[in-house]
């Protein structure tokens, strides 16, 4: 979906969200390097500073 509208926030949250499932630092690594791609389409977007926040805090305890 974010291949076809790379302004499509919800595609980049979602599937972030979908490859930090796997519960692990190679799952997180990818989401957190899926949602980089996306901010760097949508610079604006808080919904993908908020993912790749909750992603640092909740998943990867790192609270810097």
């Amino acid at each position: 979906m974010t291949w076809i509208d790379p302004h499509f926030i919800n595609g980049w949250t979602v599937g972030a969200a979908v490859l930090a499932m796997r519960r692990d630092e190679e799952g997180y690594r990818r989401a957190l390097e899926f949602l980089e791609e996306g901010l760097e389409k949508n610079t604006d977007s808080i919904a993908i500073l908020n993912q790749m926040s909750f992603t640092y805090v909740a998943r990867m305890h790192d609270l810097r």
